[in-house]
């Protein structure tokens, strides 16, 4: 029995240190040898740096590529040679544009021109090559979860324990939603996006013939995605009981995250699917010092925080969903917007959904999403109608991409894993073995697993589908 026991401890602390797949593995280039040279001397110093960038993740024999969600379900589906020259531009173009990032981070940065002419020039031989597109089938971006954590913490025996403190929490969470009664000694600190542009400025965006490419992503110029993040741009009403209730751009100082007392805001474009095509998403995220902690042994609390906010539009302009979830990926909400979308339930086998239907009154009223002090939980959601907009705070919506970039204080804000380092919260040790590595630590985009009892993340494009269905009322 002891033997047992102490195999049992071993496995438990090797999945406790085991992470999931980052960083660049041994490449069958497809590329001239003196390209092959270039790009293995890249590499090594990046990992020797430790300056991985994480967000899009490289196919681990083509490493010049990189791959989110979206590109896997994409490459699945069957592909004209026109839309796999599209899949393998876009592929590159976000490999190209994480080689920026970490040779910014090098003590050295190398010259990557020569580099990526000889990248570029691999392309045309990848088009029409079914090997390649069948290990790109087989080779989809993987998940956020530690198969060996799971198997090693006897997750089957657990993962109706961790289900029913999920439906627990959801439930005290609904019965909160828009019946939040706020601490009489703290004040609600109101932010809002004052540059909000007129709906005919917006109409021609959504004219689907124009705005999608080959694959039938939505496509949109800055100039038009800034409009469109302005128009949907949140009002943020934040109960302001304790100092860590303060939005702020965050950066390391002295070792521990802070936020400085400007109230950015910061965006991404992308897209999900929904009734068989591809529909925009427009991506809020804002930070908090912190979680406080209401004691020392508080599992919860600890550095940095924040909400990330998604919208998800149709064709026409209209809201279909809002839906949060904190940047640890936890809190996942959804408010289905339409009175025609109704939610099928989570099967028993996964995490239940903690879903808050809203009716969004339409494109000109503006979301004001309500959230408590300390936790800083969505607690409610209404809508003000734009030229009945209610002054505030004004703050300023900056490119995602900014985070990757721009070091935050005395370090960059993601680490080469993905997370951000000195947000570890003490839950992780008690629920390792439900496979999500550090969890409670701030991530990445690309990396937010956003259940524990089954598998879900927040930037799957079949997501919706899954959980929602369109059925309009047929009029007597």
């Amino acid at each position: 029995m002891r033997q047992v026991i102490r195999v049992f401890l071993i496995l438990s602390m090797i999945a406790v240190a085991g992470c999931t797949s980052q960083g660049y593995q041994d490449p069958e280039l497809v590329a001239s040898t003196e390209c092959s040279t270039m790009w293995s001397e890249f590499q090594q110093r990046v990992i020797a740096a430790g300056v991985f960038e994480a967000q899009d993740w490289p196919l681990p024999k083509y490493p010049f590529l990189r791959v989110d969600r979206n590109a896997s379900y994409a490459s699945r589906q069957g592909l004209s040679s026109q839309q796999q020259y599209r899949w393998l531009l876009k592929a590159y173009e976000r490999g190209r544009f994480a080689r920026v990032i970490e040779n910014g981070k090098l003590d050295q940065p190398m010259e990557l021109e020569p580099l990526e002419t000889c990248l570029r020039h691999a392309l045309p031989t990848l088009i029409d090559n079914q090997d390649f597109w069948d290990y790109v089938r087989q080779h989809p971006r993987p998940d956020a979860y530690s198969t060996a954590r799971r198997r090693a913490g006897l997750f089957p025996l657990f993962q109706p324990i961790i289900s029913w403190r999920v439906d627990v929490l959801n439930e005290e969470l609904s019965k909160v939603f828009q019946h939040y009664q706020k601490d009489d000694s703290a004040v609600w600190q109101r932010y809002v996006h004052g540059q909000r542009p007129d709906w005919e400025q917006i109409v021609d965006i959504f004219d689907e013939s124009q705005h999608q490419d080959e694959l039938g992503f939505p496509i949109f110029s800055v100039p038009e995605s800034d409009l469109l993040l302005a128009y949907y741009s949140p009002i943020i009403e934040q109960e302001n009981g304790h100092p860590q209730d303060r939005i702020g751009a965050p950066y390391l100082s002295d070792g521990h995250w802070k936020v400085d007392e400007q109230p950015n805001l910061y965006t991404l474009v992308t897209a999900t699917r929904w009734e068989g095509e591809w529909v925009p998403q427009l991506v809020y995220v804002w930070w908090y010092a912190g979680r406080p902690k209401r004691h020392p042994f508080d599992i919860l609390g600890g550095e940095l925080d924040g909400l990330m906010w998604r919208v998800t539009l149709n064709w026409k302009g209209e809201a279909l969903f809002y839906d949060s979830v904190h940047p640890c990926g936890c809190y996942n909400k959804w408010f289905p917007a339409q009175e025609d979308i109704h939610f099928e339930g989570s099967p028993k086998s996964e995490e239940a959904l903690a879903v808050f239907p809203v009716q969004s009154p339409g494109p000109d009223y503006r979301p004001v999403v309500r959230l408590n002090s300390r936790q800083h939980y969505v607690v409610g959601l209404e809508f003000e109608k734009g030229p009945q907009i209610k002054p505030g705070q004004g703050y300023q919506l900056i490119p995602y991409d900014n985070l990757r970039l721009e070091p935050a204080g005395e370090d960059y804000l993601f680490g080469p894993d993905g997370l951000v380092p000195g947000t570890e919260r003490l839950e992780r040790w008690f629920i390792w073995n439900m496979g999500v590595v550090a969890a409670g630590s701030m991530r990445q985009w690309g990396n937010h697993a956003t259940a524990f009892a089954s598998r879900r993340h927040f930037d799957d494009p079949e997501l919706f589908e899954h959980y929602f269905v369109w059925q309009p009322q047929i009029p007597e």
